[in-house]
């Protein structure tokens, strides 16, 4: 994240377990080590469930997380977290509220409000709230509108969010994780983003991400929740219903594939899974232009009930060992081919010094004769250069010569050593990569030694500063 552009900074929103546990997989990954390499963002998180375990478990994480950023020296304000359960004192409180629920909805239609009764009664059998609602989403928005209108500390918790994303620098957008299958995170997505929206306005996207169950949840999470929550997104969607839709967007996230995908099979580990996939999805959206995103996918049309947009995610495995292996093999391969070459060179040496001697033992005879005929000795070389060329064979044998030459580097050392240069990579201002160029250029300029403008000295010059810019 820290190598990417940042244009946006992005508020996370944690509604039960689900969300809990993706900001908690955040805070104590690197996720949180790239917000804090951008100096002008902070990470603020709102975090709200029924259940204490997640709850409890994220601030443990915000609390070491704090802790290092004190043995650090970066400043505890650039990473915010308010993190609250919802409940109440007793049934006959809840119930109580229920009854006397519109006298708070002063601003809602009088008509509508008219025909209004509880949706749940002194009959529904309440769960232990340690735990959580039981999947039941009616009892879920009950808790949130009970603490939302008449108790004050989920407001405050609100306002103090609203207040920590309104001051960013950069444009904020706010994420809502839940689970779709669960009770707090799907009942109370909707009334929670509308009283948010209430607070922000209009100027500040409400990003929805939201997980989908999978066939290993239980029956409840699968099937009612689920389908309950979904019908409830399609009405907000639908701007023909004339819903007030808070969200900008709504993600979803299938759970199934990585309980597929993951080697365990569990839906423990399947989830561990897409806590880490959310958080690389947190680090791509704060990484480009949202609004190049929503124009695309078409967030300011009517989909009505083709508002879902799934996110997936593909998991490639690569056989490490068996790649380091070959690997191996590769590589004591060209060192085998390394040691041939040095042996032609050897070969190709000792020819050259046998042909010089011949050379120069040729020369000094004809030298001699020359001597004796009393003829001129001081241009030897171009005497004996036409004598060569007498038969005609000369340019003929030379060519030939030449492109042996050409297809030995080709064939014999660039063919086994090129594609190992082009393997390599390094950033273009390195000495590395500028060590690389010279040799990539030398070994084409050798493929061309036919060509009239090969000249042997640029060779040899190449060499030397190749051989330096190794050192």
């Amino acid at each position: 994240m820290s190598n990417r552009e940042v244009f946006s900074q992005l508020s996370p929103i944690a509604l039960g377990g689900t969300g809990c546990n993706v900001i908690a997989h955040m805070l104590t990954g690197d996720y949180v080590d790239g917000v804090l390499k951008q100096q002008d963002l902070k990470l603020n998180v709102l975090a709200i469930d029924v259940a204490d375990g997640d709850i409890n478990a994220l601030k443990e994480a915000y609390n070491s997380l704090v802790k290092k950023l004190q043995e650090t020296g970066v400043s505890q304000d650039r990473v915010f977290l308010r993190a609250l359960t919802i409940k109440f004192n007793t049934p006959d409180v809840l119930f109580d509220f229920l009854q006397n629920y519109p006298k708070y909805l002063k601003s809602k239609d009088p008509n509508q409000l008219a025909h209004y009764k509880p949706w749940i009664d002194s009959k529904l059998k309440i769960p232990n709230l340690a735990g959580g609602v039981g999947r039941m989403r009616s009892l879920a928005k009950a808790i949130y509108a009970l603490n939302y209108y008449h108790f004050s500390q989920l407001e405050n918790a609100i306002e103090e969010f609203q207040n920590r994303v309104s001051g960013s620098t950069i444009q904020p957008i706010l994420v809502m994780m839940f689970g779709l299958g669960g009770g707090t995170g799907s009942g109370i997505a909707y009334e929670l983003a509308s009283h948010i929206r209430q607070k922000v306005g209009s100027g500040i996207p409400i990003v929805g991400l939201s997980v989908l169950p999978s066939n290993s949840d239980d029956s409840l999470a699968k099937g009612p929740s689920a389908y309950m929550a979904l019908n409830e997104f399609k009405e907000i969607f639908d701007t023909n219903k004339n819903s007030e839709n808070p969200f900008t967007i709504m993600f979803f996230v299938p759970l199934q594939l990585a309980v597929t995908e993951t080697k365990v099979g569990t839906l423990v580990h399947a989830k561990e899974q897409v806590d880490e996939e959310l958080s690389i999805v947190m680090k791509v959206l704060s990484s480009f232009d949202l609004a190049d995103l929503l124009a695309d996918i078409g967030a300011n049309k009517n989909l009505r009930d083709r508002y879902l947009n799934i996110i997936g995610f593909l998991k490639v495995r690569y056989p490490i060992k068996d790649y380091v292996s070959a690997s191996n093999i590769y590589l004591d391969r060209l060192g085998a081919q390394g040691e041939v070459l040095k042996e032609k060179t050897k070969f190709f040496e000792s020819v050259a010094q046998y042909l010089g001697s011949l050379y120069s033992m040729t020369s000094e005879a004809y030298r001699t004769y020359l001597a004796s005929l009393g003829k001129p000795t001081d241009d030897l070389d171009s005497s004996v250069e036409e004598i060569v060329k007498v038969s005609g064979k000369y340019d003929a044998d030379g060519s030939q010569i030449i492109r042996t030459l050409e297809r030995y580097f080709s064939e014999d050392f660039i063919r086994i050593y090129d594609p190992l240069i082009r393997s390599m990579k390094f950033p273009e201002e390195s000495v590395e990569f500028s060590t690389l160029s010279r040799i990539s250029s030398a070994l084409k300029y050798v493929q061309n030694m036919s060509s009239p403008e090969f000249e042997e000295t640029s060779v040899e010059s190449a060499n030397k500063e190749i051989q330096n810019a190794i050192r």
